[in-house]
């Protein structure tokens, strides 16, 4: 039976190869240097941030990961909402004909949707993280709209989503008299999970 070295200097015979050579990552042309034993190539794929996600921007098929994705948001598209810092509540509006809403982070670029999809006769508005979607959500946040005496709230993560497809997730209901003159106002705080218990609430 033959024999080879393997690339910790072990003869191994040709059947174990497979157990104990090292591979790169597949996503090594999106960034990943990490070089790992075939046995744990899925494991480490699955939790690994170099993921390739597609640019939110319905028109736009740029693909890469998260960092580089927000310097070409920042580079290529433009925001209706100014970036915003995490932990702290800023104020945006949503558009009632917009299916998507886009934020983007001011400390690191990361990029952040609200969708706005018809729901029998509300409106439904769900937030999502662009981030690779087989890994832990490392964001939570809290939207808040008021309109006359109601107040509508949620708090939830936000879901990882590496392409347009966005899957179900909480969501906030929201009457369509609520959108005066086509927007509706809200208040929204975006954390990391790390620091999902500072800060006050909305």
């Amino acid at each position: 039976m033959s024999s080879i070295q393997c690339t910790n200097g072990h003869i191994i015979c040709a059947s174990c190869k497979p157990k104990c050579m090292k591979v790169a990552c597949d996503n090594e042309p999106y960034g990943c240097k990490e070089v790992v034993k075939h046995t744990q190539r899925h494991a480490h794929i699955k939790s690994c941030v170099f993921s390739p996600c597609l640019c939110p921007e319905t028109d736009c098929n740029f693909r890469a990961n998260t960092t580089v994705l927000g310097e070409h948001f920042r580079t290529n598209h433009q925001l209706r909402v100014p970036p915003f810092t995490y932990d702290e509540v800023f104020s945006a509006f949503i558009h009632i004909k917009d299916d998507v809403t886009i934020f983007q982070a001011m400390n690191d670029g990361q990029l952040f949707v609200i969708t706005c999809k018809t729901h029998y006769i509300v409106k439904k508005l769900n937030l999502y993280h662009i981030g690779p979607n087989k890994s832990k959500p490392r964001y939570s946040f809290e939207m808040l709209v008021l309109c006359q005496d109601r107040v509508l709230q949620l708090k939830s993560e936000a879901v990882n989503v590496e392409d347009r497809a966005y899957p179900p997730s909480g969501a906030l209901y929201v009457r369509y008299d609520y959108f005066k003159d086509g927007r509706l106002s809200m208040k929204i705080r975006i954390n990391k999970n790390d620091d999902a218990e500072s800060g006050t609430d909305l």
